[in-house]
């Protein structure tokens, strides 16, 4: 993990590795104050500022992407593969899929259009097998 942090310029505090540990973790997509409550039981005198400042900076430095999604807080992904989200407009879950052919068209396009394709997130949103069962 140390090296992530080297590459990324960043140090590796105590309060960093636990956090980036936190949220490469976890498949859930959580928001700032879920891994706030998971650090602080590691760490109780981390504050939620702490969080959020570490969390843009992993950002900044290609460590973890933020999915902002409409009508609720910023959710955190430590998967810095390509991937793309489902989105549950009801109960709000995000949750990761991969999709060759989505991939294939990314590349399509750097190619055809001359685009530079520096990332490519895509976001399908409907009703998880959970909201969808009555």
């Amino acid at each position: 993990m140390a090296q992530v942090f080297l590459a990324a310029e960043l140090s590796p505090t105590v309060q960093r590795r636990v956090l980036y540990r936190e949220l490469r973790d976890r498949s859930d997509h959580p928001d700032a104050e879920a891994l706030f409550a998971a650090v602080k039981q590691r760490l109780p005198d981390v504050s939620l500022a702490t969080v959020y400042r570490n969390l843009r900076l992993f950002v900044e430095a290609g460590m973890a992407t933020e999915l902002k999604v409409e009508g609720s807080s910023s959710r955190w992904d430590g998967n810095t593969h390509r991937h793309h989200h489902l989105l549950c407009s009801a109960c709000g879950d995000v949750s990761d899929f991969f999709s060759e052919e989505l991939d294939q068209l990314g590349d399509s396009l750097e190619l055809d259009r001359g685009f530079e394709v520096q990332g490519m997130d895509v976001r399908v949103t409907g009703l998880c097998g959970d909201c969808r069962t009555p």
